[in-house]
């Protein structure tokens, strides 16, 4: 199917729901915007999910009929990242990186004295012994890949530490700077690439430092959405626009 509008890109946490409460006007705001022509893509940086899974919550969230192929995730991106080589890694996250690590082929193990990379998500179940054996894999020479750095993320009982909290742990210790894979660094905008259409492509977050910074780098439209991290615009990088939330996307596209 083609998309003669474009591709709109959508961060999720802060932007279509908030923990496990969708944004109001979510769904139709994103019902019209593909009624207008628009091809709708969902990019988070939150790694601890499967794209089925992060389909499912956006459905039960909003009620908007999500599917698994307009999901992308920075596990995804990590997954890509090590795709060239294939080192047999650790994972420090959720099973949205072991799922993504596996279907791209890379082998994941848990004995970090097999491991020639480590990769570090959010991980809700964090415990010491992972921590320590990621640092061991480091130490003992395993490429350190971060799926993303962001420090916190929305939800609907305030802010939580996200994925960046947990990899500035493992660079403090080993000494070591993770290579990032998410939001706004390549493996992640050249993952997206392959999937907007022709025409414009317009890039929807609630972070400058992440979705905005992305369309700088890739000379997409910015929009920021102040339901999430971010209560103004940033000096730099400045958005295209700014909306409280994406129930006001579909008028202001009407004007682009």
């Amino acid at each position: 199917m083609k998309h003669p509008a474009g591709t709109v890109i959508f961060d999720l946490d802060g932007v279509i729901y908030l923990g496990n409460v969708g944004v109001k006007g979510a769904n139709e705001a994103l019902t019209a915007i593909e009624q207008r022509g628009y091809r709708v893509l969902f990019c988070t940086n939150n790694s601890s999910r499967t794209p089925s899974a992060t389909a499912r919550k956006i459905r039960r969230a909003t009620s908007y009929p999500a599917r698994v192929d307009q999901v992308f995730t920075s596990a995804m991106a990590a997954a890509r990242l090590l795709s060239a080589d294939l080192p047999p890694s650790l994972v420090l996250g959720g099973h949205g990186i072991v799922e993504a690590l596996g279907g791209a082929g890379v082998k994941v193990v848990t004995d970090w004295r097999q491991a020639r990379a480590a990769v570090v998500g959010f991980a809700p179940h964090l415990s010491y012994g992972l921590l320590r054996d990621v640092c061991q894999a480091v130490w003992a020479g395993a490429r350190l890949v971060a799926t993303n750095t962001d420090p916190s993320f929305p939800t609907d009982e305030g802010i939580w530490p996200a994925a960046g909290a947990i990899v500035a742990a493992v660079e403090y210790a080993t000494g070591r700077k993770a290579l990032p894979a998410g939001k706004p660094h390549q493996p992640m905008f050249a993952l997206l690439r392959e999937h907007v259409s022709e025409g414009r492509v317009i890039m929807v977050g609630d972070r400058a430092e992440t979705d905005l910074q992305m369309a700088a780098n890739a000379g997409w439209y910015s929009v920021l959405a102040l339901s999430g991290v971010s209560n103004r615009p940033p000096a730099s990088p400045s958005p295209d626009a700014v909306v409280e939330t994406v129930a006001e996307l579909p008028t202001l596209l009407d004007r682009l």
